[in-house]
């Protein structure tokens, strides 16, 4: 075989081996990559999904077990024959409860015959407790205390989350409402924000009945889930992951936390191309090194063989058909 013929096979073998070599390493660098990415992005919103169901717990907890109490109190309970006394009784323990805490934005109980004990608001003309969302969902919910409800309030339309429980006079009979709102702002405020190293992610929350109702964006609110996003799970697990496109057209990664004492479920959501455009800039990086080394790699070990191979057998071949 002519020597150049030889340096030219020598040269396209190991362009070859090089070749497959780089193919087999890149995917193998780009699986890792990819796996180790998007494990570490789970991670960080099952950690944020986690904190947050922290949060509601310690947010709401309280008000809902003083919509408990304070739905059993034998005064309340009177319902429309309560006297002078009794309301200013009831007034002062709603006081009390807004002192201790202070999430409550209003405390507040509605009867049957439309009357509404409430400190330091004045209803609207031709107010009826009875037709506001808070009394309906705490009749659909009755014997217990409602899952919450967003709802614009009648005078200034700020939203707030009413969480609210039946009053029931000694028989039984249901006599009025008693409930609790805290502000829908200022909960978002908190569960919405981004993290600092996922600027797309945020947080909503769900009934029971998977109805959207605390969400950073208004229109959504008491809302089916099953209308805004494309599979919806079933949360039949306490928690998991899952990955869903909205009816924008955005594809999500997504992590959820079921708040049983609450009948709630948290998700934590961030946006796919967040995670995935940096994971395919690292595998293009390792890709063009690994391309630059395996040639640079290819060319070294092709002179090298050139040199201890190819070279003596020329010599070989020039002494033998040139003997001096």
């Amino acid at each position: 075989m002519p020597a150049n013929s030889l340096r030219n096979t020598i040269f396209r073998s190991i362009f070859i081996i090089s070749g497959i070599l780089l193919v087999v390493f890149t995917l193998f660098i780009s699986a890792l990559i990819y796996k180790s990415g998007k494990d570490n992005a789970f991670a960080i919103i099952r950690q944020r999904n986690l904190a947050m169901k922290n949060y509601i717990l310690g947010y709401f907890m309280p008000l809902r077990n003083t919509v408990e109490a304070l739905s059993e109190n034998p005064t309340i309970k009177k319902g429309s024959k309560v006297t002078s006394k009794d309301k200013q009784e009831i007034l002062e323990l709603y006081k009390i409860a807004k002192d201790m805490i202070p999430n409550i934005n209003y405390i507040y109980s509605g009867y049957e015959d439309k009357n509404l004990f409430i400190n330091d608001y004045t209803p609207p003309a031709g107010f009826s407790p009875t037709t506001r969302p808070w009394y309906i969902k705490a009749l659909e919910s009755h014997p217990y205390v409602s899952d919450g409800i967003p709802y614009q309030e009648i005078k200034d339309k700020s939203w707030l989350v009413s969480i609210s429980k039946t009053i029931t006079d000694v028989n039984g009979k249901i006599v009025g409402v008693l409930a609790i709102d805290t502000s829908l702002q200022h909960v978002m405020e908190q569960i919405s924000a981004s993290d600092f190293s996922l600027k797309t992610s945020y947080s909503y929350v769900i009934n029971r009945n998977h109805v959207l109702i605390m969400h950073h964006d208004k229109q959504y609110l008491n809302h089916s889930l099953s209308t805004l996003i494309t599979p919806q799970p079933d949360f039949k697990e306490q928690e998991g992951s899952f990955s869903y496109s909205t009816i924008d057209g955005i594809s999500t990664i997504a992590y959820y936390h079921r708040i049983d004492e609450l009948g709630w479920i948290l998700v934590t959501v961030v946006n796919k191309n967040e995670i995935l455009l940096p994971l395919i800039f690292k595998i293009t990086l390792v890709l063009g090194v690994v391309l630059i080394a395996a040639v640079v790699l290819g060319i070294i070990t092709s002179n090298m063989l050139i040199t201890n191979l190819v070279r003596p057998l020329v010599e070989l071949e020039n002494y033998l058909t040139n003997p001096t």
